[in-house]
């Protein structure tokens, strides 16, 4: 019976492994503490300076501004997703997917891209 738990466990183990060798994860802005109305500075603490930054001005003339993040994932394929944070009056009020491309294979191919 002991000897059955220790092949479980190091099978779960060793699926973990491999796993995260394959580079399989989920987006860290969904797996982190993100919550509507926390302030701009605290969600900077926790992911640092945006890679880009866009401003505009809502229909009440308030000054709305979008951070955004990229990140490289894995599912079957290599991608890069970018995150949209929108932050009004110091608070953020939404988060969206704004794009996904999967990165060619080096032969230039890609099994997971859209047909064009």
């Amino acid at each position: 019976m002991k000897l059955r738990i220790v092949i479980l466990i190091m099978c779960g183990i060793l699926l973990v492994g491999c796993a995260s060798m394959l580079g399989v994860k989920n987006s860290k802005y969904v797996s982190e503490k993100i919550e509507i109305g926390m302030s701009k500075r605290e969600f900077l603490k926790l992911f640092g300076d945006p890679f880009a930054k866009e401003m505009r001005v809502d229909s009440n003339n308030r000054p709305v501004e979008r951070l955004l993040y990229q990140e490289s994932l894995y599912d079957m394929a290599w991608y890069t997703l970018t995150t949209a944070f929108i932050f009004q009056d110091g608070k953020l009020i939404g988060q969206e997917v704004v794009d996904k491309k999967y990165m060619p294979r080096q032969n230039g191919n890609c099994d997971h891209c859209p047909a064009h």
